[in-house]
């Protein structure tokens, strides 16, 4: 809570690389062709498994739909960090700030559970492949992706919600390219 003395925090500073700025030039075109790279092979994966119907299994599915959570989870963080990394250190708004930490954490938890969801289809594949077929229909394996989307959202919105609750003040930079909270 701010103290009547204190000034309300409306801006962040993100520093960014701190003590790397005088190699902006090759980390800027490292990190753009690292994040080029990552947006084509999602892009593909996306592409292929949308369009190419032998590719309509449950493991190409849920493949597809990480990377969609990776492709946006990517596009958080980045083309801030790109930014960052050319102008030496940046602001943000705090809700720019709030809504970035809010879509890292959408985003990221999606990928985790799309993870534990396709180990669990891997591994009724190796050790029931008998019953695979019956059991990974395509309606659970849409309920499963539905399910892990709805339930992130559910979470990290309740966690939003307490966020924007705050009223920020005093230091307003933040260490780091993306907006963060520390431990």
């Amino acid at each position: 809570m701010c103290e009547e003395n204190q000034t309300q925090v409306t801006q962040i500073r993100l520093l960014g690389f701190r003590g790397l700025y005088k190699y902006k030039t090759l980390l800027f075109i490292v990190f753009l062709l690292t994040y080029t790279l990552i947006l084509a092979g999602n892009l593909l994966i996306i592409l292929l498994v949308s369009t190419m119907d032998h590719l309509k299994t449950p493991m190409f599915f849920f493949l597809k739909h990480l990377s969609i959570a990776d492709v946006l989870l990517t596009t958080s963080v980045v083309p801030i960090m790109l930014h960052i990394i050319l102008f030496e250190g940046g602001t943000l708004p705090l809700w720019g700030c709030i809504f970035q930490l809010y879509c890292f954490g959408i985003f990221g938890f999606t990928q985790s559970f799309i993870i534990a969801i396709m180990s669990y289809d891997r591994y009724l594949a190796i050790c029931h492949p008998l019953r695979y077929s019956s059991v990974m229909v395509p309606d659970l394996c849409l309920q499963l992706v539905i399910g892990s989307w709805s339930l992130i959202i559910v979470l990290v919105s309740s966690e939003f919600f307490v966020i924007i609750q705050f009223k920020f003040c005093g230091i307003n930079y933040i260490d780091h390219f993306f907006c963060d909270f520390g431990p």
